[in-house]
């Protein structure tokens, strides 16, 4: 029962916050529309932030389970098609980057926290990604691995910054479509073999290097 108390309060902050905005909501309105008391909140959570912490880390977990569960049993190349389709919805980078724009506004410590670990994650999985490539001879076997992880993140972290409106860059507005096939563009060229550019071409050719808007 408390394991399910405590997903409900995670679940319920959650909507609340991308209705109204973190800041905005309070203790008070979870508990309202939970129909707790303060009290039994706190049992949970000492503090707003605490329970910030916990949505951001929750909703990226289920981000990732649900990415897990959409590349099992896929090769390295097709995970490649899965990810840059999801990378394609805009609509949920718009909702994740509202939500991370308050965060690093308002609890910045809470920002920088769940940043770091989310960022760790994902070199890690990057860095599975690429070995499983290596095996399956799509990547090439004299990669900087840890280096080009790294790499990757910046121009993930970066796409998702422009996509927001928080960076500045001048001239014609590029869309986020067209960012992220040139992002599944940029892999090919750094990690693919001869084999790895043969796969592409048969699976995704058209879907990720569509250039219309």
């Amino acid at each position: 029962m408390a394991e399910d108390l405590k997903d409900k309060i995670l679940e319920t902050a959650s909507a609340l916050f991308d209705g109204r905005g973190v800041r905005d909501v309070t203790i008070e309105d979870v508990c309202r529309a939970l129909s707790i008391s303060k009290k039994t909140f706190y049992q949970y959570y000492s503090q707003k932030e605490d329970l910030v912490f916990d949505v951001i880390q929750s909703r990226f977990e289920t981000r990732k389970q649900f990415l897990s569960s959409l590349c099992h049993g896929k090769n390295a190349i097709e995970i490649l098609g899965v990810a840059s389709t999801l990378m394609a919805q805009k609509h949920w980078i718009d909702k994740e980057s509202r939500m991370a724009s308050d965060v690093m506004k308002y609890y910045p410590e809470t920002f920088r926290k769940s940043t770091a670990l989310r960022e760790s994650d994902i070199r890690k999985t990057f860095v599975s990604y690429v070995l499983q490539g290596q095996e399956e001879g799509f990547f090439q076997k004299d990669i900087d691995v840890e280096a080009q992880a790294l790499v990757f993140g910046f121009i993930h972290k970066g796409i998702a910054k422009y996509g927001s409106g928080n960076d500045s860059i001048p001239g014609k507005k590029i869309s986020h479509k067209r960012l992220c096939s040139a992002f599944a563009k940029t892999v090919g060229f750094t990690l693919f073999t001869e084999e790895g550019w043969e796969a592409y071409h048969e699976l995704f050719k058209d879907q990720l290097y569509e250039k219309n808007e």
